[in-house]
């Protein structure tokens, strides 16, 4: 089914590239025909486009290949929106892109006018580099700049073919910083850039053959199939990057940073998830960061209580200058420097976070003191999600909101509190943003080892306050089986093939595939990731044996034999990789089942 889905892919793209590629020697031909200039005829920039007798016609053409540009982002997904740009990430993002620039200023400089148009093929290469790597904004502008100065240049000679392939970049970079995800911008600049591609390439090809000049000395001819190849596996990467939630939480709904900052900004405090406006949800499939947030409730029907110290809500207030520490600039000073801090910091908001009340259906308070119910669709969506909330703190980077007001119990003391630290500590997903916060409850859990857990464990839930005591069974429950599935884990990343047999065979069949299925880290990598990565042949023998599907993808859209849809050299990825048509061993042992 993952092959079907890439094969499939690959041959959309192909279609796409053929488009291009007709469109790039139609508007690369067609106006030598119906304009009064030659095909390869060299001015500058205010002798060309905008000044010359065909203008319109010329805008026409970029005109067209926009509406067929357009046509195929919303083919892809992509969603536009206002850019959230603060004043502060502007700068930032100015100075970053300045060094990258000044070198190309400097090699359109001193390069002869024949290489101008190189230069900006070597700028745009960069620009992708750069839009890669995250920093989606500066790629962006870095495009707009560098088309700035090589068509604005008035003393270097381009072709006309070359100067409406640089003006649709031109827009198209523009455009794409109105993009609500990283995602749809990536998809807009790679894609712009092979219709740029194609275009100069074609017309440089015909151009060559017209006028009888050796095509190998042609450096377009050159340059653009490196950037159709190379822009075509980013785009392919980018429309496969997907966060895939399990089926019992597609219910479940994530509000954006960027509508928390709105709120703090209105004034306006914490709702229920029913009273939210469809605007305040994100979708998790496109975000560049899912955040789960575990906090203790103030109040029962509200979430928040007003102080006179934050009058617009203790946790609102709270949470925000948590997120703020990590994706803002005003955090970056106060922590350690990176590529993924910066990456952070200048986000444009598409930063995701599941806070309970406000992303599941909630009882709510009435006027007249009496409660408001869910619908029986709200209840069913509810129902739906509880049992999967778990999962949610086992594989998503988690914030600890431990702040309580004055006389509430403390967010220690809380028994489901303390159900969702432990899940993320077996989970590993303290480390990133609650540091600092569960500092105390991480040491705690880190003196003992696994065969001492459940011991500890018992004893300190048995100090936890619940609302009802048999939800203290439900807690005791959950933890255990995230506990075994840490245990899984780490015998599977130390290679312990034996011990990994052992375990399995204690769990039941039903929830032993569950496991199986679940991601293990912040990439979605299952066990069989896991397997294939440590390179350890045993270790995937003994999951597959066991029912690992070898058709789930992790974030990236990889198989667990595959990286960056490139198949891994190993004996563990070749084992894998042989299991892809046959079913998976749990739909044997069903069928098995059925017909005994």
């Amino acid at each position: 089914q993952g092959l079907r889905a890439g094969v499939s892919m690959a041959c959309w793209h192909a279609c796409t590239i053929f488009i291009s590629l007709l469109l790039g020697v139609s508007i690369g031909v067609l106006p030598s025909f119906f304009f009064e200039d030659e095909l390869y005829a060299n001015s500058t920039f205010s002798d060309g486009i905008i000044a010359s007798a065909d203008a319109h016609g010329h805008v026409m053409l970029i005109i067209m290949l926009l509406a067929v540009a357009f046509i195929r982002w919303k083919v892809l997904g992509v969603e536009f929106s206002w850019p959230s740009w603060s004043c502060g990430q502007l700068c930032s993002q100015l100075c970053i892109v300045a060094p990258p620039l000044a070198t190309c200023i400097l090699l359109m400089t001193i390069s002869p006018p024949e290489l101008k148009v190189a230069t900006s093929a070597i700028a745009i290469c960069e620009a992708m580099c750069f839009a890669w790597l995250g920093l989606t904004q500066v790629g962006a502008m870095l495009i707009v700049s560098v088309l700035l100065c090589t068509v604005g240049n008035t003393e270097a000679a381009c072709p006309l073919f070359a100067q409406r392939a640089l003006c649709f970049l031109l827009i198209t970079a523009f455009l794409s910083t109105f993009t609500k995800y990283d995602r749809d911008q990536h998809l807009i600049l790679f894609s712009s850039c092979i219709d740029v591609a194609v275009h100069v390439g074609t017309g440089g090809f015909l151009a060559a053959v017209t006028h009888g000049m050796d095509i190998t000395t042609y450096h377009q001819n050159m340059i653009s199939p490196l950037i159709i190849c190379m822009s075509s596996y980013l785009i392919l990467l980018s429309s496969r990057r997907f966060w895939r939630l399990p089926p019992g939480l597609r219910g479940a709904k994530f509000v954006s940073l960027r509508y928390l900052r709105r709120m703090q900004y209105l004034g306006v405090k914490i709702h229920r998830c029913q009273e939210l406006p469809p605007e305040a949800f994100g979708n998790p499939n496109k975000a560049s960061y899912l955040i789960i947030a575990s906090h203790r409730w103030l109040d029962r029907y509200s979430c928040d209580v007003s102080t006179q110290q934050f009058p617009g809500g203790l946790r609102l207030t709270t949470m925000l200058q948590r997120l703020e520490h990590f994706f803002s600039l005003r955090g970056i000073c106060t922590r350690k420097t990176s590529l993924n801090s910066l990456q952070s910091s200048l986000t444009r908001g598409h930063v995701l976070v599941f806070f309970d009340f406000m992303c599941l259906p909630q009882i709510g308070l009435r006027a007249d003191g009496h409660e408001l119910q869910r619908s029986d669709v709200e209840e069913k969506t509810f129902r739906d999600c509880l049992p999967n909330m778990g999962y949610l703190y086992s594989s998503y980077p988690v914030l600890v909101l431990d702040e309580i007001v004055e006389g509430a119990h403390s967010y220690d003391s809380s028994g489901w509190c303390f159900s969702e630290i432990t899940i993320a500590f077996l989970g590993e997903q303290l480390t990133e943003y609650s540091n600092d916060a569960s500092s105390k409850l991480l040491c705690r859990l880190s003196e003992v080892g696994s065969i001492d857990f459940s011991e500890h464990f018992e004893t300190r839930l048995q100090q936890k306050t619940f609302f009802s005591e048999s939800d203290r069974d439900v807690v005791r429950h959950i933890v255990m089986d995230f506990r075994q599935k840490r245990l899984l884990v780490d015998a599977v990343r130390n290679r312990q093939h034996q011990h990994l047999e052992t375990l399995l065979s204690q769990i039941p069949e039903d929830r032993k595939w569950t496991l199986l299925d679940q991601s293990v880290d912040r990439t979605l990598n299952t066990l069989l990731h896991k397997a294939v990565q440590s390179r350890c042949p045993s270790t995937v023998d003994v999951l597959l044996r066991n029912g690992a599907d070898v058709t789930l993808p992790n974030i990236r859209g990889d198989l667990p034999g595959w990286h960056l849809m490139l198949p891994r050299l190993s004996r563990a990825a070749a084992l894998c990789l042989s299991q892809r048509g046959s079913p998976p061993k749990r739909l044997a042992a069903a069928a098995s089942a059925r017909d005994g």
